[in-house]
């Protein structure tokens, strides 16, 4: 049975494709940027017109576009929020039609990221005993990195059977979230700045321009019908009760297990939120910056760029349990440019903070947030 989810946008999102497109693929028009196909123009105005373009871009001279009909070479165009005259644009993931959407991988991403800090924080044993792990990696010979160091013990949690991890047995496997594509959406050139903490001061260390969103949209969540063929094994009924916080009983309907699952998944994303966004909040305060925070009183996650890596999170709550293993984590593996040491006021936090940069846009919103609701029957 699948439960039908609709995502409203609180605030701009990008979820990038990985790709960037520059001047020369667009045609800045007023308030519009239109991007276009240089196929098209080149078969329409012949390979000199692509040639000049190219001759130009380093004088940043791009009148040779000026004749050209963006309606003949036109993929698709987008509201000019940022005052794009020039420079790199993100680009965000669309259809084969170009139309905007939020992938489900996206969301099962963040997802996980907000059961896997409530699996620690509601499993003392299980999160000393990945301490205990990580301490034992991070003192053995050599350099190391944030994914030897962490992957196989965040792997471990969601794996559903005993012994080395398996993609194929993941928990997470079973939790099924379909693409959300919109209802209405909006797609706009946004400029993005990274506020940096340097030296216990403010700045805006790097700005980028990026295609971001905003609308509603509908997709499906759904637990797969093949739970019901580990009704009689135990460790994965004790697994998915420490994941999901819900008991698997062959007197359930998959209905009624679905409708609890994504109950408690709001309920953790509530938890996780405000925990969240209470650390986020210290760091702008240093950085005496006025965010527009999202309501506080509504279901609601967070996605694409600008939110943060599932290591990021693993690490800041490890620095709650203990300062200087997460100390040692940051500079072994060299996360950052500058090695953490301990606050010599709070005695119980790194300095300079890890993470300490964030990202916003130029109204002083944090990208991503989305409210989530059922769809009514």
């Amino acid at each position: 049975m699948k439960m039908k989810i609709k995502l409203k946008t609180i605030t701009p999102i990008h979820i990038g494709t990985g790709q960037k497109y520059g001047r020369i693929e667009c045609l800045v028009r007023k308030d519009r940027v239109f991007r276009i196909s240089l196929e098209k123009v080149m078969k329409i105005y012949g390979q000199s017109i692509i040639e000049k373009i190219i001759e130009r871009i380093e004088t940043d001279e791009f009148n040779v576009m000026n004749n050209v009909d963006e309606n003949k070479v036109l993929k698709y165009s987008l509201l000019n929020k940022a005052n794009y005259t020039k420079g790199d644009i993100r680009e965000h993931i669309k259809t084969d039609t170009y139309m905007p959407y939020i992938p489900g991988s996206s969301i099962k991403g963040s997802v996980r990221t907000a059961l896997l800090w409530n699996f620690f924080k509601n499993n003392t044993q299980s999160f000393d005993s990945f301490l205990s792990s990580l301490n034992n990696k991070i003192n053995k010979p050599g350099r190391c990195n944030k994914k030897y160091l962490m992957a196989d013990l965040i792997q471990n949690v969601f794996n559903f059977v005993k012994g080395k991890y398996n993609a194929q047995k993941d928990l997470l496997k079973f939790f099924l979230i379909s693409d959300f594509m919109p209802l209405n959406v909006e797609i706009f050139l946004d400029k993005i700045n990274t506020h940096d903490l340097k030296n216990n001061k403010p700045l805006i260390r790097a700005s980028m321009f990026a295609e971001c969103i905003t609308g509603e949209f509908i997709g499906e969540i759904a637990l797969s019908e093949q739970i019901k063929f580990f009704n009689n094994d135990e460790f994965f009924k004790i697994k998915f009760n420490e994941i999901f916080g819900v008991e698997i009983d062959c007197k359930k309907e998959i209905k009624e297990i679905e409708t609890e699952v994504v109950n408690n998944i709001k309920t953790i994303l509530r938890n996780f939120n405000k925990w969240a966004e209470y650390h986020e909040t210290k760091l702008e305060e240093k950085m005496k910056l006025n965010i527009n925070i999202p309501p506080q009183d509504i279901n609601k996650i967070r996605l694409g760029f600008g939110v943060g890596t599932i290591y990021q999170t693993l690490i800041k709550l490890i620095e709650e349990y203990d300062v200087t293993l997460a100390k040692n984590v940051v500079n072994k593996c060299f996360l950052g440019k500058f090695s953490r040491k301990i606050d010599f006021n709070t005695k119980n936090s790194l300095y300079p903070p890890y993470p300490k940069t964030v990202e916003l846009n130029e109204d002083n919103k944090p990208l991503g947030w989305c409210e989530i609701s059922e769809v009514e029957k």
